[in-house]
């Protein structure tokens, strides 16, 4: 991997995520490690060039580094740790995952030998990790390499995604991607679900009247919730609400009370308890 590290070190300008030329990738980097802590990922790849992060859910524990990759098929407030090997910084390629180009591809790929080699098994996963081929390794290498310049990553950056995301369909762990870009699966439905919460993070949610939204039973779409995302519908939606809070205090600099107006909370002293709780600090501490 030492030539897409010295490809992708060229695209640093700063610690965090630097944007590229294309705007569905970009290069996370950090120097030092990170401590267990809360964080939410959104729908896409990852693949993690140098070091190493554990991503912690509220029943497993996922690694990912230089031999696998991360698939995040729907947005999840995780548990993160980064881990600095070597005193080398953290390096990390950050792909996003677009819904037409799945189907495009799983409609390519109907019939052919490629689709009984997937793993049939549980397709309502919110993550996965799978190990990092040559094929993947290649073009990895070669988007690194386009991107480098405006007009190549215009001209060739498009292909080269499409690529790597057929040899990801490829994998035997990339059931939940089969069953994302489906209509009426039991993902596609919570993906939907979860884009509603997204987007109205603010608003009283009625879980009922959410599951109905996407034609699921009560229990099924508690369960399906549970199993994609391993929170509960309400547990989820206060993980949404408590990350944008930090968001609005550390860059915009709210006051605790505007945070949590602009969240959804009625009372500010069940936000400081909660934000405290999840994120170990008060929220007060962070807008100082």
């Amino acid at each position: 991997m030492e030539k897409h590290i010295e490809q992708a070190s060229k695209l640093l300008k700063s610690e965090g995520i630097n944007s590229t030329y294309l705007p569905q990738v970009s290069i996370f980097t950090a120097k030092s490690s990170t401590e267990r802590a809360p964080l939410v990922y959104n729908q896409g790849v990852i693949f993690m060039l140098q070091g190493e992060k554990c991503i912690h859910t509220e029943s497993d524990t996922f690694t990912y580094n230089r031999e696998n990759l991360l698939v995040i098929t729907v947005p999840m407030p995780l548990e993160c740790q980064g881990i600095v090997k070597d005193n080398k910084p953290m390096i990390a390629v950050v792909m996003d995952i677009e819904i037409s180009l799945l189907n495009q591809l799983i409609n390519m790929m109907e019939g052919t030998s490629t689709i009984s080699k997937v793993d049939k098994g549980d397709r309502d996963k919110g993550l996965f990790v799978s190990k990092l081929n040559e094929s993947i390794k290649d073009a990895l290498l070669r988007l690194l390499i386009c991107l480098q310049d405006p007009f190549e990553a215009s001209v060739l950056g498009n292909n080269i995604i499409k690529e790597l995301i057929f040899y990801i369909l490829k994998q035997r762990e990339a059931a939940p991607l089969f069953a994302l870009a489906m209509k009426n699966t039991n993902l596609s439905k919570i993906e939907i679900a979860l884009k509603d919460v997204q987007s109205n993070y603010s608003k009283q949610f009625n879980v009922d009247a959410l599951a109905k939204s996407v034609n699921m039973s009560v229990s099924s779409f508690h369960h399906t919730f549970k199993n994609v995302t391993s929170s509960s519908p309400i547990q989820y939606l206060k993980k949404i609400r408590l990350n944008k809070a930090k968001d609005f205090l550390t860059n915009e600099k709210y006051s605790v009370g505007e945070a949590a107006t602009n969240v959804g909370y009625e009372s500010v002293s069940q936000f400081n308890r909660e934000f405290k709780r999840y994120f170990g600090v008060t929220p007060g501490s962070l807008n100082k």
